[in-house]
């Protein structure tokens, strides 16, 4: 069981972020594509497999939120396609063994009584742009798994997806405990049908709806997540958004003999 860090707004270049994770003892970092500076078209692959070798790490990644590959605008939809395109060569070749996404609910319309979801409308188109998406993986993934993180609680339409997707041999899950927190575990039950294609964790603590704190700092059973993880030789991210919260985190695991 690998633990790893996410790229930190503090530490604006990967060689810092790098440098902190072999300085902490972690095996991996995780490349967030939400920054500007680590787009598939600006990263640097010489500098990543350098860092590779220099501090005897790798690299996993998550890819920008906002990914949506379901778009009714077919301009917009063929972008988000290429994105994903580079990203999985990008994965083969940087040998990343993850690469994490989040699906997106897309535009909904609020009516008096209920809130529409427009994929949910119009799920054929919804469920074809995913086969598309899922099929474009397949063919350029070759060593790399992508993961579908949960958020803030599946919406029908997308657990239909997700099991489409999981039914293709380069898809898992990623499994993001202080979400699940947030979430009151409304996603739980799916996760636990699929234990089996569990890969990936974002192991941070919580707080009711406050999550992303250092571990020890919140209410979790992080001994119980720890297991599943070792249970299913998951890599862990640590997934806290400051250096010091990472460190402390660190230090957590450590003096309980987790790492």
């Amino acid at each position: 069981m690998d633990f790893g860090m996410p790229t930190l707004l503090e530490l604006p270049s990967l060689r810092e972020n790098a440098a902190l994770c072999a300085q902490l003892g972690l095996r991996f970092v995780e490349i967030n594509m939400n920054f500007p500076q680590y787009q598939p078209d600006v990263l640097d692959i010489n500098e990543i497999l350098s860092l590779r070798e220099a501090f005897q790490i790798y690299f996993t990644i998550h890819m920008e939120e906002a990914f949506s590959p379901c778009d009714f605008n077919a301009a917009v939809r063929e972008a988000y396609l290429d994105t994903a395109l580079k990203v999985a060569k990008l994965a083969k070749t940087i040998e990343a063994p993850v690469v994490t996404l989040h699906l997106n609910k897309g535009i909904f319309i609020k009516l008096p009584t209920e809130k529409v979801f427009l994929y949910e409308r119009h799920e054929d188109h919804y469920k074809a742009c995913m086969e598309a998406f899922a099929k474009l993986c397949e063919r350029e993934a070759a060593c790399s798994i992508f993961c579908v993180e949960n958020t803030g609680g599946f919406a029908p339409f997308e657990t239909r997806a997700v099991e489409r997707l999981l039914e293709h041999k380069y898809f898992g899950l990623t499994f993001d405990v202080g979400h699940s927190h947030a979430a009151s575990g409304v996603d739980e039950a799916f996760y636990e049908h699929h234990r089996d294609r569990l890969t990936h964790m974002h192991l941070h603590d919580a707080r009711g709806t406050s999550n992303h704190l250092a571990l020890g700092d919140g209410e979790i059973d992080l001994n119980g997540r720890l297991a599943l993880a070792k249970e299913r030789g998951c890599r862990v991210v640590l997934e806290t958004k400051t250096v010091e919260a990472l460190s402390h985190s660190v230090e957590y695991l450590k003096k309980r003999g987790a790492m």
